[in-house]
């Protein structure tokens, strides 16, 4: 089944005028998060100061779209009956080669769920649905326990 023809994704926050850049660049199958111009924290998720200096001058930033598996969970209850068949699916906590403490909560796929472990290097990858494209995460070439 093809993300065209699944149901739309279980989460996506709709754009807003802080958040456009990140979902304009998601279609675009690039990672962008915001960075502070004056001391170049990065940060996500997107907002209007940087936690670290309070700057306003905050500017979209290219990502490499790697890092590691920070932690996971594989979900098997079924939230919402429509996703019924969804279930098993990993959810995992991505921390970003960019910054230590830089994190992304997303899906990791073409992985089975049983091969997800702490400290995988995983790289971005890209789900597109109707209305939305979500960044995922994949183990990167020659991930391995």
């Amino acid at each position: 089944m093809t993300s065209e023809q699944r149901r739309p994704p279980r989460i996506a926050l709709p754009p807003n005028e802080i958040t456009k850049f990140f979902w304009d660049a998601a279609k675009e199958h690039k990672l962008v998060l915001q960075r502070c111009d004056a001391c170049a924290y990065y940060i996500h998720w997107p907002g209007v100061l940087c936690p670290r200096c309070s700057s306003d001058k905050l500017s979209p930033a290219a990502m490499s779209g790697k890092g590691k598996v920070f932690t996971f969970t594989v979900v098997h209850h079924v939230f919402a009956p429509i996703y019924a068949d969804e279930v098993p699916y990993s959810l995992a906590i991505v921390e970003l080669d960019e910054q230590p403490g830089l994190r992304m909560l997303a899906n990791i796929v073409d992985c089975p769920n049983d091969a997800l472990y702490i400290g995988m290097p995983v790289e971005v990858t890209f789900e597109d649905f109707p209305n939305v494209t979500l960044p995922q995460f994949r183990p990167a070439p020659g991930a391995k326990r």
